[in-house]
């Protein structure tokens, strides 16, 4: 037991992980305050959000989908990651709208995993013992 613990002390957490929590934690933050301007405050105060919650999302999507456009690859024409790169708003609108969703109610449910592959152990079992080999 003792080893043990001269090992924790050793081996101290890595500081990487505590940006890691913090970021987390402030894209928490970050849906309920947007729920909140989206939501709550239209329905209940008769205030609609500022303009500027709509035109940001696409300004970054588009920003952030320069990528497909900077990085080439040779088995991939220009043509398709022009393509890709206008069709950054409606993967926007998607991911704001039914990925949004999908997000929380797997969130909200992921602890009724009834459709676990393992509900019997594991997947191979040997039900008889193997043949001896010949020699």
């Amino acid at each position: 037991m003792g080893d043990e613990q001269d090992l924790r002390a050793a081996a101290p957490v890595p500081q990487a992980t505590k940006p890691r929590q913090e970021e987390g934690g402030f894209q928490s933050l970050l849906q309920v305050v947007t729920v909140w301007l989206l939501v709550v405050e239209p329905v209940a105060y008769d205030n609609l959000p500022p303009l500027s919650m709509v035109w940001v999302p696409f300004l970054l999507g588009w920003a952030l989908g320069l990528r497909y456009l900077s990085i080439i690859r040779s088995d991939e024409r220009i043509r398709s990651r022009a393509l890709t790169w206008v069709m950054m708003p409606l993967a926007i609108v998607m991911a704001w709208t039914v990925l949004r969703w999908l997000r929380w109610y797997g969130i909200f449910t992921c602890a009724r995993t009834g459709w676990n592959t393992r509900q019997n152990g594991a997947e191979v079992a040997l039900d008889t013992p193997p043949a001896p080999v010949a020699a």
